[in-house]
């Protein structure tokens, strides 16, 4: 429904299952957190989710490299310090 007639009408419901399907879709594309259903909107807790779920899959998975980088640089310059 909705909220007044100045917004745009509504074209389809959608439905529990679709919000899933897309949720999916867009874990298989690599996105590292997906907030998906009826009332989400795009930004929708988008910083505080990506920071939880970075973090959660550092816990997980220790080999997953900090956001910026500065793991990989280091390993760079230690590699050419002993080349």
């Amino acid at each position: 429904m909705r909220p007044t007639k100045r917004h745009m009408k509504v074209v389809e419901y959608v439905t529990p299952e679709k919000f899933i399907a897309w949720k999916k879709v867009a874990e298989e594309m690599g996105f590292l957190y997906v907030a998906s259903g009826p009332l989400v909107r795009s930004s929708y807790k988008a910083g505080e989710a990506f920071i939880q779920n970075v973090l959660k899959q550092r816990k997980e998975s220790p080999r997953i490299e900090d956001i910026n980088g500065a793991e990989s640089v280091k390993n760079l310059f230690a590699k050419k310090e002993t080349e």
